[in-house]
């Protein structure tokens, strides 16, 4: 699961370059799943059409071959977030998603589930004790440090196994020729 502790600190952006970069092995199939219900974009970033996604396979509407979708990318498989997400409730207590998370990972090499922020939404914090790992999106100069350890400390308290984080919009301040030498 991809999370950060606020929007727009590149969670999303993070979690399609992961999954381009470990699609690219040929031998490797990889699950992408907008798991941000109430600021879904994986559908706008590949194209897709947000029609039976994830949010309609927890309630029983569609099952999962009708939600994943194949983008122009080879290996990449998408699970969009699904029509009328702007309101989930408690969805992610379902007792369906484990096992549709299993599933998945049978079919799979990598599942990657790109996840709302921590501290707006409950929602990650469900899932959190659902996956296997967690990593972390911070923004440089913009997440306040106090923010990230308060998201991480949520994560720690429900169970998530953090694998690492990411400093993403890092600016560079000294020319790239000094950076080279360094």
């Amino acid at each position: 699961m991809i999370v950060s502790s606020a929007e727009n600190e590149g969670c999303t952006t993070t979690a399609v370059n992961l999954a381009k970069a470990l699609a690219s092995d040929d031998k490797t199939k990889v699950l992408l799943i907008d798991g941000n219900l109430r600021s879904s974009s994986l559908h706008q970033v590949f194209g897709l059409d947000n029609k039976n996604g994830l949010l309609n396979i927890l309630r029983g509407e569609n099952d999962t071959e009708q939600a994943i979708k194949k983008p122009d990318i080879d290996n990449l498989f998408v699970v969009t977030s699904g029509k009328d997400a702007g309101h989930p409730g408690s969805i992610f207590d379902s007792q369906a998603l484990r096992p549709l998370l299993d599933q998945f990972k049978n079919r799979f090499d990598f599942v990657i589930l790109d996840a709302p922020p921590v501290t707006l939404y409950p929602d990650s914090i469900s899932l959190c004790s659902k996956v296997d790992g967690v990593i972390f999106v911070v923004e440089a100069e913009k997440t306040r440090w106090e923010a990230a350890q308060q998201a991480k400390e949520r994560l720690r308290a429900a169970g998530a196994r953090i694998l690492g984080g990411v400093l993403n919009k890092r600016k560079y301040y000294i020319p790239q020729a000094i950076y080279k030498r360094l």
